[in-house]
């Protein structure tokens, strides 16, 4: 992460804003993050210059994954060794079948069950 904005193999990765928005801890700026390989995702922003928006320069080692939260100011992923690291491919053990967390900051118990099909 250099300034904000991910990097893979020293290329930033293409960002779109698509606005601000009310979340549950106040304004969030929402961007789109295209990757090299074309996939998008959408990511939040709620703190610019953020203590996670300038990172050392990680190496993946064969066989494990780097993971990255979309609420990159407050997501404890591969970034943080000491609560996540680098996840080896052997603990990935099937597709995602829910998600449980949104955007809109909407109570667990008052949305609508949400799932996803995996690869």
């Amino acid at each position: 992460m250099i300034n904000g904005v991910l990097n893979i193999n020293g290329t930033a990765v293409q960002m779109e804003e698509l606005g601000t928005e009310q979340g549950q801890f106040g304004t969030v700026t929402r961007y789109r993050e295209t990757l090299p390989n074309g996939v998008t995702h959408e990511i939040l922003d709620s703190i610019r210059n953020g203590s996670a928006d300038n990172t050392d320069v990680f190496v993946v080692p064969e066989g494990h994954y780097f993971m990255m939260g979309d609420n990159r100011d407050n997501s404890q992923d591969s970034r943080f060794a000491d609560a996540v690291g680098m996840v080896p491919e052997e603990n990935l053990i099937g597709p995602i079948a829910f998600r449980i967390w949104n955007s809109e900051g909407v109570p667990l118990d008052n949305r609508p069950e949400e799932t996803t099909a995996g690869p």
